[in-house]
């Protein structure tokens, strides 16, 4: 979008009417309360080749076939470009930045001071929509850096509760007949049992590796919901399938593998919506998921619990952010359309 578009816009909700133009120009007039008509030229100094006193006679000049009967004095023109290739000395002359970032010269008399103000608001404009930019492209592929010590606090508690809980899964491990018993506490304490060393060690070095990647995306808030819920989920996917005959009820699950698949599933739809690899994603969980199967004394049903739950809440998480993000943006516009003094604009009208 030309950053001409921005003053152009401020003049026409202001009170101008544009009169004509040609390739990289428009040219705008307002009748002043004294009856006096003022005209105001909006030129880009690159495509019209205005970088002295002969292109702002040009200009002027050109102006002058749309509306008769008018005074070089009583029109302004205005150039985006650059300061140091620019060389004038008439006067009702106005530079800015070809970039709509700040005005580097100004010429002009008093009378045309209110479009020296509205100039102003369109540089703040121009200012505000490159700081929205730059919020859209850190939302689209940049996420803010956190520390994941939620991830070593895990690791610490599950270390912990091997060394002093190894012996007792049958007192904290869940299985459906200890559900049905009323011992729910027990989808929480199984996540932080493991059956031996090389279960402990396994489960430990895949929440390092997939915390750490989760938690710089989404931080430690959404991390401990998704490893929370999703482990909890996934004994219960454990528990059901049990009550199904797909496995014995009395059968004792442990281990932080139902936990861990729903940061991996948490993990594949954040790259999924941030990325759009779809296909890849999809194909990692699937893999995942059929090794899993394939490994002996694992309880299948609670790494599908957890993963599924795991996908769900991601999904949820990046559904709000976006609503978030939305919301906010269009506070920002109906903000800048309020300082603009644009009034027909419906943007945001349903969110109110």
């Amino acid at each position: 979008m030309s950053r001409m578009y921005y003053l152009t816009r401020v003049l026409l909700n202001n009170g101008y009417e544009k009169c004509g133009g040609s390739g990289g120009a428009e040219y705008f007039y307002k009748i002043a309360e004294d009856r006096h008509v003022l005209g105001v030229v909006v030129c880009d100094s690159n495509q019209t080749d205005v970088i002295s006193d002969a292109g702002i006679h040009r200009m002027r000049s050109c102006y002058k076939r749309s509306l008769h009967n008018m005074n070089d004095s009583d029109i302004l023109v205005i150039v985006f470009g650059d300061k140091k290739s620019t060389a004038f000395t008439e006067d009702n002359i106005m530079i800015v930045d070809e970039f709509c970032r700040r005005i580097e010269k100004v010429r002009v008399d008093q009378k045309f001071s209110p479009v020296v103000a509205l100039a102003r608001k369109s540089v703040a404009y121009a200012k505000n929509e490159d700081k929205q930019l730059l919020c859209n492209t850190m939302r689209s592929g940049f996420h803010k850096k956190y520390h994941c010590y939620l991830v070593y606090i895990l690791i610490a508690m599950n270390l912990f509760a091997f060394m002093h809980y190894f012996t007792q899964s049958s007192i904290y491990g869940v299985s459906a007949k200890t559900v049905i018993h009323g011992e729910d506490y027990r989808l929480v304490t199984y996540m932080f049992l493991h059956s031996n060393m090389s279960h402990l060690v396994s489960n430990m070095i895949a929440l390092f590796i997939i915390g750490n990647a989760l938690t710089k995306r989404v931080g430690n808030i959404a991390f401990g919901i998704i490893y929370l819920a999703g482990g909890i989920f996934g004994g219960y996917v454990s528990c059901y399938a049990s009550f199904c005959g797909a496995k014995d009820m009395s059968t004792i699950t442990v281990g932080a593998s139902g936990a861990i698949f729903a940061l991996l599933g948490a993990l594949l739809v954040d790259m999924f919506m941030d990325s759009k690899n779809i296909a890849k994603g999809i194909m990692s969980g699937a893999t995942a998921l059929i090794l899993s199967g394939f490994a002996p004394h694992v309880d299948t049903f609670c790494h599908i619990g957890g993963f599924l739950s795991g996908m769900m809440i991601m999904f949820i998480i990046n559904v709000l952010n976006e609503i978030h993000f939305n919301l906010a943006e269009i506070r920002a516009i109906k903000k800048q359309q309020h300082v603009l003094g644009i009034k027909n604009s419906n943007i945001g009208r349903w969110f109110e």
